[in-house]
């Protein structure tokens, strides 16, 4: 059992197949029949749903467990209650007491603050993160691509998604963009950086490479620190994934975006750190598109080099670079 998580009911669900179900407030309307078709597989005699009890679409989940006699193991995220008629009352057509009287329900929190009766933004995402973990298996209904929860299943593997997010994403792209959108898709930005961030040293390079197309699919295409900070990311880790392609990303994610800040060195404790732009400049002749010096984008270079010298004339680095370019172009084979 894991560490501080509070029960109510019977403790032997943890112990069966249990399958973790979690799902975005607002669905597609097909995620209902979605749902249903999915619980409509389930064995009572084995499996287990780890569920939920706050958003509209979970109270929907959890009915029709309850209606198929499914075994459930009900996550709170609150404090746990001192009788199930509680959690009971707030739920109008949806009765606890005979699964629970039969065995078939445990109530389970991770909330160790007794004043705490509501559920808040953050218990909601320690509750996620209890269930991702209390689960064998992960079955996610319906995920919103700029939403919390996508956040937390950014670095797992292994997840049945019954409604595919991404496609509706792509139905939908050609909306207007509100700031609410912006905004969220800021957020999950930030979450992709910091996912890549904390756990570049462990993950594989099929994951890196995936949730950095992720991150250019949020078409967060303007300068901004975040802009620059995935750019950093990428050009001081770069070496350890040979097979990510450095030319196409920074093509992909634009020289036009670096910032005023981008293009100045740093001193630090005496020491000059180079500039963002010097260093991915450094980057486009070691990591070429096709992985030769005959694959060099020249033109990008060139375009590098020269807004480079201009930003910042007293810049060792650029002129070098330039003397290096023009070497490679004037290179000819000796004749056998």
């Amino acid at each position: 059992m894991e560490k501080d998580l509070f029960t109510l009911g019977n403790d032997e669900l943890l112990k069966m197949n249990t399958i973790t179900f979690l799902c975005s407030h607002k669905v597609p309307e097909e995620t209902f029949g979605a749902i249903r078709q999915w619980i409509d597989t389930l064995n009572p005699q084995k499996d287990c749903v780890i569920c939920g009890c706050l958003a509209g679409i979970e109270k929907f989940t959890l009915k029709y467990l309850v209606q198929k006699r499914i075994p459930i193991i009900l996550a709170l995220a609150e404090t746990l209650p001192n009788d199930v008629s509680e959690i009971s009352k707030r739920l109008n057509d949806i009765v606890l007491s005979e699964s629970m009287g039969s065995g078939r329900l445990l109530i389970i929190s991770c909330i160790n603050n007794k004043e705490q009766t509501n559920a808040s933004g953050k218990s909601a995402e320690m509750r996620n993160t209890m269930m991702m973990n209390l689960g064998r298996t992960l079955v996610v209904g319906y995920a919103s691509p700029l939403g919390n929860l996508s956040r937390q299943l950014l670095l797992l593997k292994d997840v049945t998604y019954l409604v595919n997010a991404q496609q509706k994403a792509t139905q939908t792209s050609n909306e207007g963009k509100t700031n609410d959108e912006r905004e969220q898709k800021v957020q999950m930005g930030w979450g992709i950086y910091n996912a890549l961030k904390e756990n570049y040293a462990t993950l594989g390079s099929l994951e890196v490479r995936r949730l950095l197309n992720q991150y250019l699919k949020l078409g967060i295409n303007e300068p901004s620190r975040l802009h620059s900070l995935i750019l950093l990311l990428v050009v001081k880790n770069i070496d350890v994934y040979p097979d990510l392609k450095f030319t196409p990303f920074f093509k992909l994610w634009g020289v036009e975006n670096l910032q005023d800040e981008d293009w100045k060195a740093h001193k630090v404790n005496d020491h000059w750190i180079p500039s963002l732009a010097e260093r991915a400049t450094g980057k486009l002749f070691r990591f070429p598109q096709g992985g030769s010096s005959k694959d060099l984008d020249k033109e990008l270079i060139r375009a590098m080099i020269k807004k480079g010298m201009e930003r910042n004339p007293n810049n060792k680095k650029f002129p070098q670079y330039a003397e290096k370019l023009t070497k490679i172009e004037n290179w000819r084979p000796k004749s056998m």
